[in-house]
Parts: C-alpha cells; structure tokens; sequence
C-alpha cells in the first residue's frame, strides 16, 4: 500500500486587533455586513471545519454577516430582518468571503432586494445525503497519484542569473497568466518584499519569514505526492529583494526555497520543496507591528493545537 502524504494549513493568525478587518470597506446596512462569497463555499454548524454541513453557497453570492468570532461569521440571508444568532444559516469561515462585490451580484442586486426571504433561502443548497468533501477540508491524495502541476505560464522575457540552471519543478515557478491590466482605480495597492530569511527551530519546525512594506497575505497552496511542495503567490509585486533565486537549507522538513518574480505581470512566487514521505502541518502568522509574514511547517505529529 502506497505511503500517504498530507499537507494542512491553518488560518492566518494576526497580532494586531486592527489586522482582524483588512482595508476593503464593507457594505453596512442596519445590522450586520453584506459579503459575498469567493468561490462555492460550505455552511458549518458550528465554528469549525469538524461540525457538520449545514448548506451550501453559491460563487459570488451575498449574505449577511455578523456576530463575527474566531475567524468565523454567523450568515443570515441578505434580506434578513431580526439580528437573532440563533436564526442563523450556520457559519462561514472569514476566508471564503469578501466585501468586495461581484460584477454579477451587482447586476442582480436589484432583483434580489424584491424577492421574499423564502426565495433568498432557496438559493442556499442543503448538504446532500451523500457527503462531498468540504472546500475547507485539508485533502489527502495517495503518493502513487501523479500530482496535479499547477497551470504553466509563459516565462517572462530577458534571461535571468537562474535560467540556465536546471530546476527539479519549473513548471511550479510560473506566476500567473498575462491579464487585461485594471484600471488604475481598481488595482490593489502594491506590496513590496524587502527580505526572505528561513530559520530551522529546535522544536522540530521549519519557519521562513518575508518581510512586506505593509499588511500581506500570500495565496497559499500545496502539491502533494513524491515531490511535495508548499506554493505562495504573490500579486501587485513592484519590488522582490530576495538575494538568491535557489536558496539551499539544512531544515528538518524544507529541503529548499525557490523564488521568481515576473515584472511583466508583477506577480511573485515562492516554493518550498519539502522532504517527502511525511505529513506536514502549515501554520501562517502575521505580526503586523513588523509587517513581518511568517510560515511554519511542522511535521503531522508534532502539531500542537492553538
């Protein structure tokens, strides 16, 4: 039977009461705050991804949010009138959703504010009989898979100190596809890495710490099977003073740190090729004093409970 390998990540965790509503401005009504999902998101009983589904979101759809507790939302349908926890849908993890509104959610909002509260509700899917694998549930895929690589991108143009050396995975150091640039209004403001340490702790962790010229955190994913790798990226990138694009370490689980920007498209990538034939454990902070982002990659068994 093939070995497993497993990667989780846990939330952001910020040490800044200030950090806990980032920048965006939400949509206040006479209670609560209007949210729209990122992506098709799941409904907890309870806060934590362990409690049972309760429904199911559609991409793009808005709710009403509040009694917000433990990186976690109560969500109510957006039309809801009484402010009653206890008349809430369930609870979405703060992640899954954004103050930011849709293209789409806009061009309906109109309808929707004339429809009934029972025709809101409809549009939240109950859980199947069946269970589906929740969206926020760590995955665990068998080593005799082939790992899905993420998507290639064109390189960007002009040779770089590292293009001629080989690479174990260059299709992981693709940054994302050229896009219709927005417009100046629309672009989030730029992020600057100043610096990119690692350090290997005596408690059987491995941490690597990026330095930002304000509050950023990084897309965080992950390629299992023989060749595990945790991938970062980063958007809106003006400046990447990273000394070394192959970084070599002598951690207990990273074995190296790669990194590329491309300035065509101002987006950034880090990689940390780990050692395979374990389980990992990834846990993210923010000490915004610092404007300092760490992550920290323990092995399964030497997890420790927040």
């Amino acid at each position: 039977m093939a070995a497993m390998k497993t990667i989780r990540t846990v939330p952001l965790i910020l040490f800044s009461a200030i950090a806990v509503c980032f920048a965006a401005v939400c949509i206040a009504a006479d209670w609560g705050t209007v949210l729209y999902t990122r992506s098709e998101t799941v409904i907890r009983e309870k806060r934590t991804v362990k409690s049972r589904i309760k429904g199911r979101l559609k991409e793009n759809q808005a709710v009403r949010a509040d009694f917000f507790k433990d990186h976690w939302y109560a969500v109510f349908p957006v039309n809801a009138r009484q402010r009653n926890e206890k008349k809430a849908l369930g609870y979405v993890y703060k992640e899954r959703l954004t103050s930011e509104k849709p293209e789409s959610a806009a061009a309906e909002s109109d309808i929707k504010k004339k429809q009934e509260p029972a025709q809101e509700q409809a549009d939240l899917k109950p859980a199947p009989t069946k269970r589906k694998p929740a969206l926020d549930e760590p995955k665990r895929v068998p080593m005799d898979q082939r790992p899905k690589a993420l998507k290639p991108i064109p390189t960007p143009t002009g040779p770089t100190p590292e293009a001629s050396a080989p690479s174990p995975a260059t299709a992981d150091m693709k940054t994302a596809p050229d896009e219709p640039k927005p417009a100046v209004s629309d672009q989030k403001p730029a992020i600057a890495v100043k610096s990119l340490r690692f350090k290997a702790r005596d408690n059987g962790r491995d941490s690597i710490f990026i330095e930002f010229n304000r509050f950023y955190a990084p897309s965080i994913s992950s390629i299992e099977g023989d060749k595990p790798r945790i991938v970062l990226d980063l958007e809106n990138v003006t400046s990447f003073q990273v000394e070394k694009n192959l970084i070599k370490v002598d951690g207990v689980h990273i074995r190296q740190i790669r990194s590329h920007m491309d300035r065509k498209t101002r987006k950034a990538r880090i990689v940390l090729d780990l050692e395979p034939l374990k389980d990992y454990y990834v846990q993210p902070e923010f000490a915004q004093k610092e404007n300092l982002y760490s992550l920290h990659v323990l092995a399964e068994d030497k997890k420790k409970e927040p």
